[in-house]
């Protein structure tokens, strides 16, 4: 079997050509028996005489639109699409998790803000008193490491588990399942496989930054697929780091595109007066997840049976 758009041969199960990245049966420049060239008039193949079947441009338009096209451009354009049909869930999504965020980072914290508090209310000379090495260094050293003891172990057991789960909002979204408010909290039902895959995969990255940056970036577009693996197929650390490492093969600047347009649409973001940031941080997760799926469809693994959209 051949691709109609580019000629290469393929096997009948692929949904999406791995040459060209368009599904087979979508072009008209070569025959899907042979590979020979034909064009839009022909009905039957002059080099193999077989039948040209001709499906309608209308037809070719709504599949290709049951899942989005591995790629920046068409990744940002689903999710677009996507964004507003589910905009009500994703906002409350989105509400809950910044808030738990921001709850969590004040009161691991808290050991820190309290204690400057204590020394700026004080009776000391107010230059002295900005200055924690000024007096007690050991204690100010003391609730340092306290602070830092008890934020990573925040990040690490709390939030983890919520972002797995608030990534995995956005993958429900982008596939138009239903969204419920339980999907946020996702990642605390695989917990350990969640902790376990949070740590490993954040340590791999943290070496490769260590390593001039220029690596760590590469390891984290590598490895941008994990926190969905785990949520979605319940894979473990291992697994999921391979599977991610695996998808991501051709596909890893489109996820480092994604990265860079994200940095701009946040700053335009900021520009409009603040809001803009939440639909910005919302149509970017979006688009990462997007991706996930369209790289899932076209690697003959469906993420998910079809869905009804919901509004």
């Amino acid at each position: 079997m051949y691709c109609r758009n580019c000629g290469k041969e393929i096997t009948p199960e692929m949904e999406f050509c791995p040459v060209c990245g368009v599904r087979p049966a979508s072009g008209k420049s070569f025959c899907p028996a042979c590979g020979g060239q034909t064009n839009d008039l022909m009905m039957v193949c002059l080099r193999c005489g077989a039948k040209l079947d001709t499906v309608p441009a209308a037809v070719i338009s709504g599949s290709a639109e049951k899942t989005p096209l591995p790629g920046v451009r068409s990744s940002y354009n689903w999710a677009w699409k996507m964004l507003w049909p589910n905009f009500g869930m994703l906002l409350l999504a989105f509400i809950i998790f910044i808030a738990i965020s921001w709850i969590a980072s004040y009161i691991a914290e808290w050991p820190f803000i309290g204690t400057l508090s204590s020394y700026m209310s004080s009776d000391y000379d107010p230059f002295l008193s900005s200055i924690p090495y000024g007096y007690d260094w050991l204690k100010w050293m003391s609730v340092t490491l306290v602070t830092v003891i008890l934020t990573g172990l925040i990040e690490v057991f709390l939030l983890l588990p919520l972002e797995y789960g608030y990534a995995f909002t956005f993958v429900k979204a982008a596939r138009r399942e239903k969204l419920e408010a339980g999907t946020l909290f996702a990642g605390f039902k695989t917990y350990w496989r969640t902790v376990g895959a949070g740590v490993l995969t954040g340590l791999i990255i943290c070496a490769g930054l260590v390593c001039l940056i220029v690596p760590g970036i590469f390891l984290a577009c590598k490895l941008a697929f994990v926190p969905y693996l785990v949520i979605d197929k319940k894979q473990g650390p291992l697994q999921a780091i391979a599977t991610s490492w695996k998808m991501t093969g051709g596909h890893a600047m489109a996820v480092f595109g994604i990265g860079l347009l994200a940095i701009l649409l946040t700053i335009a973001g900021i520009i409009c007066l603040g809001v803009g940031v939440i639909i910005a941080q919302m149509w970017i997760m979006l688009t990462l997840a997007s991706l996930y799926y369209a790289v899932s469809a076209q690697q003959g693994a469906p993420a998910a049976p079809p869905a009804v959209l919901t509004h």
